[in-house]
């Protein structure tokens, strides 16, 4: 008996996902489509079989210390702050150039004092606590576990603490 013209319909077939479990229910494609959208602060981009999801808001965590000399920060950038070689010595970190409304940046202080200088026409404040306009002005922490949040109020030139932790000195 000749099995010409006799095909495995099911081996033919590509595996499909029907079901796709997540923390808060279950989604099931229809038309073998499933869409993934973003919630509040969430966009989502596909790209060919490629789906990246991207949080507003989400800070990258990077571990620093005064070995690494005149640190750039980056917006949406949070820094923690260890001891370098040299006892005392704090690191030094500088306010982008470029930063829009909106955007923070974060520095934890765990074993190691730090100071935030600023470009020209740049300032900080917390309350009525000003910095000094421009690259003469400083913010800078008082003991090792001082933390900040900066927020951008106005783009590339005014940053406004809005979470601090110690007695920031400013200059």
């Amino acid at each position: 008996m000749s099995q010409a013209g006799i095909n495995d319909i099911q081996a033919m077939s590509p595996t499909v996902p029907t079901l796709f479990r997540t923390n808060d229910g279950d989604a099931i494609p229809a038309a073998n489509i499933l869409e993934i959208v973003g919630g509040p602060g969430v966009t989502t981009v596909g790209v060919g079989n490629t789906v990246t999801i991207n949080i507003d808001g989400a800070v990258i965590w990077l571990e620093v210390s005064s070995d690494d000399g005149l640190i750039s920060m980056q917006p949406q950038y949070g820094y923690i702050v260890k001891a370098g070689a040299t006892p005392g010595a704090p690191a030094t970190f500088i306010l982008p150039l470029l930063m829009d409304v909106g955007q923070v940046i974060k520095v934890e202080g765990v074993s190691s004092l730090f100071t935030v200088a600023q470009n020209a026409t740049q300032s900080i404040f917390l309350g009525i606590a000003t910095s000094t306009a421009g690259v003469m002005g400083t913010m800078e922490s008082t003991v090792i576990s001082d933390a900040v949040e900066i927020l951008c109020v106005t783009a590339n030139t005014l940053f406004k603490v809005i979470n601090s932790v110690g007695n920031l000195k400013f200059t």
